[in-house]
């Protein structure tokens, strides 16, 4: 299935940005490992889905993707010494499966997060890494392919280890299925 391949979106600049005007309005968030906890009613996580956080309105340095209750949803953001990235089922009702936040801002695409939640006792999740991108990476390999023309493209990763990331993308336009590894 995949997520459809778009070529970044500028955001409003976030100063905490490497070059605040090249924040992205868009970021993407993955994460990989992660375990059910052993909390009533935790459910088995979201692992290895492609999630699209979009830049908050009132602060261009925080990206999510809240749903609404009971839906899965992300977060990420950087202030002036830390970045986070969370993953959490039913925001209002706080049931974190990931959750790191390490003293690296700004940060680059890939960077690997480590799940604070190491147990699964009274943890909805534990376990497991996760990582953010927003499609550099992507474009520049598709600009290599002169691909940078197609619409269809579909892209699923697959994270391999802690330096390694395979990006697998599809499109019927021109008929192939191609994995790319690389390190992060």
């Amino acid at each position: 299935m995949g997520t459809r391949v778009k070529p970044p979106v500028r955001g409003a600049d976030c100063l905490n940005w490497l070059v605040p005007d090249e924040t992205p309005g868009r970021c993407y968030s993955i994460f990989w490992d992660v375990k059910k906890g052993d909390r009533t009613g935790a459910q088995e996580p979201k692992n290895l889905h492609i999630f699209s956080i979009y830049q908050h309105v009132t602060d261009p340095c925080i990206f999510s993707w809240l749903p609404g209750w009971g839906s899965w949803a992300s977060q990420f953001g950087v202030d002036g010494t830390n970045s986070w990235l969370y993953l959490f089922r039913d925001f209002a009702a706080r049931q974190y499966y990931f959750s790191c936040t390490q003293p690296i801002s700004p940060v680059n695409e890939y960077i690997q997060f480590d799940n604070f939640f190491q147990t699964e006792i009274n943890n909805y999740g534990y376990g497991g890494h996760g990582t953010i991108f927003w499609m550099k990476k992507v474009i520049d390999i598709f600009e290599q392919f002169g691909w940078d023309h197609l619409t269809d493209v579909m892209l699923e990763v697959f994270p391999v280890d802690a330096v390694s990331i395979i990006h697998k993308f599809c499109t019927k336009t021109l008929g192939v299925n191609v994995c790319i590894k690389f390190d992060k």
